[in-house]
């Protein structure tokens, strides 16, 4: 394009500007929201504290509900009663006890009646429960202390021979004002009580058994007393034993203790003779059924003279303490003759088969 000569050049346009509106004009700007209240927000978390403290408590009684741990139970307390002394024991009701007492002994005590007694005389044997408490009586051992007695105790032992008591524990006992001992032998236990004035001994012994039978026995043993003795025996016992003759040493004594005709040897030992009227049955059954319990499986006989009659020697009874016992029968007249001999040597021993040598019945 050519330019036309002469004309001016026009001067830029001026860049375009926004219309400015007078403040008056101006719309009206939003104002800002107030400050929340300082005692909503309070409010508001004091409500909600209440509410999680309310939660909190409602899942901690629900726990403990549910999870509650099982209580251990505890075990009620056990007694352990001390075995009964018979002192005590003597203040239960004896009322319908019954009364053991041999004619001519000086001594008695009590048994309870369901008592299943066996034996005769100073040789017994009470069954209570199964068990036995057996009792003898010695006769007078005045010549000897009961130190001296319990030392030369004589038991049997399956030989069938004799042989002193093993004393495994010993303890002094008083009853009823008797002193004693009381001997543990292996499962035996034995009371030996001895009358100061004569010293006369009477031995009870019996194995282990339970504790309430053991008690029975302790109670029977704690009723023993020393009494006036009996005048004994019938006339016409009395007069049996009178007439039956005899050779004695001069270390050896004779005297009748009520149903007895006791033959002691000096230094201990002796015989001691009773009469029975016989039935005429066999000697031996007879001799088992008079004398109880003492015949056992292992007890075995010997054919033997016992002075002017034909007799047998009984070995391997069930009389701990007591020697071989001698038997035999004349006419309607049954003879038994228990023994005891002490350790050898002994006046007994080196003399007692020239007394049974000499017996007339």
């Amino acid at each position: 394009m050519e330019e036309t000569p002469g004309l001016p050049t026009p001067p830029p346009a001026p860049a375009p500007t926004e219309p400015v509106q007078p403040v008056a004009s101006q719309p009206p700007q939003p104002a800002a929201p107030p400050p929340p209240r300082k005692t909503s927000t309070v409010l508001l978390l004091v409500v909600f504290g209440i509410l999680l403290l309310a939660a909190l408590g409602a899942g901690a009684f629900y726990l403990g509900q549910t999870s509650q741990p099982v209580p251990t139970p505890v075990p009620s307390p056990i007694s352990f009663l001390p075995s009964p002394t018979p002192e005590a024991m003597m203040e239960d009701d004896l009322s319908n006890w019954q009364t053991y007492q041999v004619n001519g002994t000086p001594y008695a005590f009590k048994y309870p009646p369901e008592a299943v007694v066996s034996g005769a005389g100073d040789w017994t044997f009470f069954m209570i429960n199964g068990a036995t408490l057996q009792h003898m009586y010695s006769g007078n051992k005045g010549n000897q202390n009961l130190e001296q007695f319990v030392q030369n105790y004589q038991v049997w032992n399956q030989a069938p021979t004799q042989s002193p008591l093993q004393v495994d524990a010993k303890e002094q006992i008083t009853i009823n004002g008797i002193l004693g001992y009381k001997v543990k032998s292996g499962v035996q236990t034995y009371y030996f009580l001895q009358y100061d004035q004569t010293g006369e001994v009477v031995v009870f012994h019996y194995e282990t058994v339970d504790s309430a039978t053991e008690a029975i026995f302790i109670q029977i043993i704690s009723t023993l007393e020393f009494v006036e003795s009996q005048v004994g025996g019938s006339e016409e016992q009395g007069a049996d034993l009178g007439n039956i003759g005899y050779t004695l040493p001069a270390t050896w004594k004779a005297e009748i203790q009520g149903d007895s005709l006791l033959l002691t040897a000096d230094g201990g030992g002796y015989f001691s003779i009773k009469v029975y009227n016989y039935p005429g049955t066999g000697r031996r059954e007879y001799f088992c059924q008079v004398t109880g319990d003492i015949c056992v499986p292992e007890t075995y006989f010997t054919v033997m003279n016992i002075g002017n009659i034909s007799g047998y020697k009984a070995d391997g009874l069930d009389n701990s303490g007591g020697g071989p016992v001698y038997f035999g029968a004349k006419g309607d007249k049954f003879y038994i003759i228990n023994s005891y001999s002490p350790p050898a040597p002994s006046e007994f021993a080196n003399t007692y088969q020239q007394v049974l040598d000499s017996f007339v019945f």
